[in-house]
């Protein structure tokens, strides 16, 4: 579960999201040299009333007069389609070398539709950790893993380390266009 806030000063929102024990993301999102930031919440729920626990941190951070842009409720996708589903979307996390040149993997990434962000709360001293997402409205499950895992051999073949691979079915978000110019087709992509 995911609750994207307009803007915010960073260090209250983090304390608030230690408050009510969740984790603070600060997903930078980059296009052709454009760089974009959303500030949100992740939580994850195993129960039923799922909304009911959403629906009460929504409500804490509009208490605290932020500006809730986006609620977004994604799951571990099964076979068959959720009644609600809205799309598929995958993160591979990269692992890469502090000197590591990008230019292979955003061409990569644009040949391939996948799109380039990276948690800036996510740090380490002899590595950085780069996303790469991709997104899709309309195929099954089956082909969407085919094209994860053709990335993942894409990565593999140039010497690209990933250690995290997240496959999710999002089955709510209020706001699909917060994304709409990070994640819009690229215009040479076959796909």
């Amino acid at each position: 579960m995911h609750i994207t806030v307009k803007e915010g000063e960073i260090d209250q929102f983090t304390e608030h999201c230690k408050f009510l024990g969740i984790k603070p993301i600060l997903i930078q999102t980059e296009r052709d040299d454009n760089f974009g930031e959303q500030l949100m919440t992740s939580s994850k729920c195993e129960r039923n009333d799922y909304l009911t626990q959403f629906f009460d941190i929504y409500e804490y951070f509009i208490k605290k007069r932020y500006e809730v842009i986006r609620l977004k409720v994604e799951k571990f996708p099964e076979e068959t389609k959720d009644n609600d589903f809205i799309y598929y979307e995958s993160h591979l996390r990269l692992k890469l070398e502090k000197n590591f040149n990008r230019s292979t993997l955003i061409e990569l990434c644009k040949n391939n539709n996948f799109h380039l962000s990276k948690n800036l709360f996510k740090r380490d001293e002899n590595y950085d950790y780069q996303m790469i997402t991709y997104r899709d409205y309309e195929i099954d499950l089956t082909s969407f893993k085919e094209k994860i895992n053709h990335m993942v051999k894409l990565l593999d073949e140039k010497n690209i380390n990933h250690d995290k691979i997240e496959i999710e079915e999002c089955i709510y978000d209020s706001n699909v266009l917060v994304d709409y110019d990070w994640l819009k087709l690229y215009e040479h992509s076959p796909h």
